[in-house]
């Protein structure tokens, strides 16, 4: 029976390799070892520490808006704080005059992407995000339509630089009745790029799909740390070396 120990001063704990076998066929040597189970646990709990630091990532929230703290009144053909409008018009709605019923009961101020120009706007956020290669980000929203015009189909493409997915909505609802938002979220791999977010609305007929609550998220985490063997372990591969000296020695 070999025997190592591993650990530090009085917290040193033995371990055996037991039946150590070397069965010698023509010119080729072969091994087999038996690993106390001390040692078996040992090196059973560092893995399971390895799959339990990589899976501990949360996402990171990057960006979030509802438009609440928006600084412009609430009106037609008007500009969120901290975007830009291009391409056309959008609508702040909200308290205290201005349509607040099209925005979800609870909710102070919406976006409605087809302003009151006849001519339906892109929204971009003023903020830039580096999209690093290989992470996973998420861009989510709240969303319902505007009654007016409403059964009019209408379409906006929305998303993060380069990565986008589009929506359409056709339905109908009360007028100068909340109606509940819808969530929806749109998921990309960074490819070392930089990017805003957009919303860019199609059409221009005063009445169009309502956002609110944007967000970005991004799979963030650090790399999981290396796990290091056990201060015995080395000593086994010395072992095991040494078994290579014998088959040159034969």
């Amino acid at each position: 029976m070999i025997q190592f120990s591993y650990g530090r001063g009085a917290a040193m704990k033995p371990f055996q390799i037991r039946n150590l076998c070397i069965t010698k066929f023509d010119t080729v040597y072969t091994f087999s070892i038996e690993i106390n189970h001390m040692f078996k646990k040992l090196m059973a709990a560092a893995a399971l520490a390895t799959i339990a630091t990589a899976a501990s990532a949360a996402p990171t929230e990057l960006f979030f808006d509802d438009f609440d703290s928006n600084s412009n009144i609430p009106g037609g053909n008007t500009t969120p704080t901290g975007w830009s409008v291009s391409g056309g018009t959008v609508d702040i709605v909200g308290p205290p005059s201005y349509f607040p019923t099209i925005c979800a009961a609870g909710a102070i101020n919406c976006i409605d992407m087809d302003g009151s120009s006849g001519n339906a706007g892109r929204l971009t956020s003023n903020a830039s995000f580096s999209l690093l290669a290989g992470v996973e980000y998420t861009l989510s929203f709240d969303y319902s339509w505007n009654w007016h015009m409403q059964g009019n189909p209408n379409t906006m493409t929305f998303g993060v630089g380069g990565f986008s997915d589009s929506l359409t909505t056709n339905g109908t609802r009360t007028a100068y009745v909340h109606k509940p938002y819808t969530a929806l979220s749109f998921s990309f791999i960074g490819n070392g790029s930089f990017g805003s977010i957009f919303f860019d609305h199609q059409g221009g007929d005063n009445g169009g799909i309502v956002i609110d609550n944007v967000r970005l998220v991004g799979e963030l985490g650090q790399t999981a740390p290396a796990v290091p063997l056990p201060a015995g372990a080395p000593l086994i591969l010395t072992a095991l070396a040494g078994l290579g000296l014998l088959r040159r020695r034969g």
